[in-house]
């Protein structure tokens, strides 16, 4: 259909195939939060989670030394060892970092400058100039060897339990997790509706907890900041996100 000849990265989850209506059409389809949807000639349907188009080389970007973790929900775990960045631009860490990050399904052409020649490119990470400023939106772009690239949006690791610690509030019915990494949210003040976005920023605070420590996962409000704080392994991994109103 219209995505013809377009080159997407996508990881099926099996777990939400189900039978399409007969007279489904067969093709992507996108669906609430962003997401795209496939109907195969079959008529069955699942959603498409995005992915890395080629983890070895996001690796291999972020340094040998670098650790990956993939997620059913599409969020990407990165810890990236900053003594082996050499092949990477615009990355100025002076200690090992962790970054969380949701794919862009669209693999596109790497920016002027990263290939050589057509099918021999450097991997690399491009961030913006301003990276680490907290900002409406954020993004970073791995290159891969083949001159394929994508865009990185900022998120956090296991969205669906900041969706159940926000829906716990009774003026909180409803979270939805998109595509982009970001959140929306459906918020009654004084019986009146209003929408707002969370919007991940792209730096997360880790602090190493004791041996055996074990923390819960929470919530907390500052201004116009959402903290949602979340253990991965021995580390306390604390995200922060813009509240706007839509």
């Amino acid at each position: 259909g219209d995505y013809e000849g377009i080159v997407f990265a996508f990881m099926p989850n099996a777990n939400n195939i189900e039978q399409a209506p007969l007279d489904t059409p067969v093709g992507l389809t996108t669906i609430e939060g962003g997401y795209f949807e496939m109907t195969t000639p079959d008529k069955q349907k699942f959603v498409l989670v995005t992915a890395p188009n080629n983890p070895v080389g996001l690796q291999e970007a972020l340094g040998g030394e670098s650790e990956i973790k993939l997620s059913p929900t599409g969020d990407v775990l990165m810890r990236i060892d900053t003594a082996n960045t050499r092949s990477s631009r615009n990355l100025r860490f002076e200690t090992d970092v962790m970054l969380v990050g949701t794919f862009d399904a669209f693999v596109e052409p790497a920016p002027d400058g990263f290939c050589l020649e057509p099918e021999f490119c450097e991997f690399g990470m491009e961030f913006p100039s301003d990276f680490g400023n907290l900002r409406a939106r954020q993004e970073a772009k791995v290159i891969y060897p083949d001159g394929s690239a994508q865009t990185i949006y900022p998120t956090v690791i296991y969205p669906e339990t900041l969706v159940n610690l926000l829906e716990q509030y009774d003026a909180i019915p409803d979270v939805l997790y998109k595509a982009d990494g970001t959140f929306e949210t459906t918020v009654f003040v004084n019986g009146q509706k209003q929408i707002y976005n969370l919007t991940p920023n792209i730096n997360v605070d880790v602090r190493r907890l004791e041996a055996g420590e074990k923390r819960n996962p929470k919530v907390s409000l500052q201004g116009n900041t959402l903290f949602y704080e979340v253990q991965e392994g021995d580390d306390l991994l604390i995200f922060s996100l813009n509240i706007e109103a839509f």
